[in-house]
């Protein structure tokens, strides 16, 4: 079973706490560096390859494969790494997707989800910044923006939220995701 890195909110089957000596301080300064870049405009979310190096590591390519608002989870947040059409036929039992279904290769190929869980029904949104490959481990970058404080919004209670699948080439390494949320 692949090992995930998580350190952000999203429940995961494994979690692995990061060292505190430099790893904590790299965190830190990646999570700065990429609200930094978010709020400078410099990334832009694509449905090709990111060509934006954001932690220093190797640039993977990925294809964002679908993305949009979610229904019918009972999970709050959550990261799911999917490696056959089984697991993807379990996980779109529990949901109702907008966007596209995905239909991986996956002789070849995997798919990460990342779901938000339920919002303010203010119009959330859920992209990738980039993926990039760091020594031993996958780093997956999330921009995750959501109402600030002070925003009108409706009042309702949300049944839906963002998600986004992203399609990668098979690996087995442990995937890190780091989240940045950014308000509007």
């Amino acid at each position: 079973m692949m090992d995930l890195y998580f350190r952000a909110l999203l429940p995961v089957e494994k979690i692995h706490r990061p060292t505190y000596e430099v790893g904590m301080r790299t965190s830190i300064f990646i999570l700065s560096y990429l609200a930094m870049l978010m709020a400078s405009g410099c990334l832009h979310d694509s449905n090709a390859s990111s060509s934006t190096n954001i932690g220093g590591g190797e640039n993977v390519s990925y294809t964002i494969v679908s993305s949009g608002d979610q229904s019918g989870t009972h999970y709050n947040q959550q990261l799911r790494v999917i490696r056959s059409a089984e697991e993807l036929s379990s996980l779109l039992s529990e949901v109702t997707l907008s966007g596209a279904i995905p239909n991986p290769e996956f002789s070849t190929n995997f798919l990460v989800s990342v779901f938000m869980g339920f919002g303010s029904g203010c119009g959330e949104e859920l992209s990738v910044a980039g993926i990039e490959e760091n020594g031993e481990t996958l780093i997956i970058y999330v921009q995750s923006t959501v109402p600030g404080l002070g925003t009108p919004c409706p009042a309702v209670i949300s049944t839906s939220g963002p998600y986004v699948f992203i399609e990668l080439e098979s690996t087995t390494k442990p995937i890190s995701i780091i989240v940045d949320v950014e308000t509007f």
